[in-house]
């Protein structure tokens, strides 16, 4: 009888509602859950990726000065690649001891220098490459560097037909014959904007000291300040 009393009791105790939830606790559960969703709408809106695209590529500009090597037209600017020629093998001004070689121009509609990149030496290859989004006017434009071998890039912001130097890439793909812009990814939300790398391993320093090492999220970060390698 007792075991029976036992399990009436517990069967009771079971069978009963639970009680009503309060208010309160309807608020909390309410807020909580619109907080996480507002949450990851802002994740998603603020990260926007960028795409590569190909500029209108420019034929018989001149420039005084300066072998052209490759020319664009990008919206009210135009893009010259190239550098300035020496007079008998001697260098010529504005060309100096630590900026000279291979850079970019911005001209504007009648052909005026209006910005103007770092020379980067005497490298065979100096190339740029552009991408965009679909959020903003920004346009980046990442320069493949190449003796015989890919050996990283430098990395511009052209905004309000300025061109600004973020840094160089000091990274290539794991095999020095695949470039890299062939793995670069680039995103940004409203106050970075980031360098990744789609590769299982990359290689540091190439060139140097080809440190390769596995890619744990390695990347490049400009806050609009500085741009820094990110391990």
């Amino acid at each position: 009888m007792n075991k029976l009393l036992t399990f009436c009791l517990l069967s009771t105790f079971a069978c009963q509602e639970k009680p009503p939830i309060s208010e309160n606790e309807k608020e909390n559960l309410s807020s909580t859950s619109v907080s996480t969703v507002n949450r990851n709408d802002l994740v998603t809106e603020n990260n926007v990726k960028y795409h590569q695209f190909k500029a209108d590529t420019l034929t018989n500009l001149n420039i005084p000065g300066f072998e052209i090597l490759a020319s664009y037209q990008l919206k009210n600017v135009k893009i010259a690649e190239g550098y300035y020629k020496p007079v008998d093998g001697i260098m010529v001004a504005p060309d100096t001891e630590r900026d000279q070689g291979r850079r970019l121009l911005i001209l504007n509609n009648k052909n005026e220098i209006i910005s103007k990149s770092k020379g980067v030496g005497e490298v065979y290859l100096n190339q740029p490459y552009f991408y965009k989004n679909d959020a903003n006017e920004n346009i980046l434009i990442v320069c493949q560097l190449a003796y015989e071998y890919y050996f990283g890039a430098e990395a511009y912001l052209l905004q309000n037909d300025r061109l600004k130097y973020l840094g160089n890439i000091d990274i290539e793909s794991k095999s020095m014959e695949i470039p890299l812009l062939d793995i670069l990814r680039i995103k940004e939300n409203k106050k970075i904007i980031t360098f990744s790398f789609e590769s299982d391993s990359i290689l540091l320093k190439p060139g140097d000291k080809d440190e390769l090492v596995r890619n744990n999220n390695l990347r490049y970060e400009y806050d609009y300040k500085t741009f820094r390698l990110k391990k």
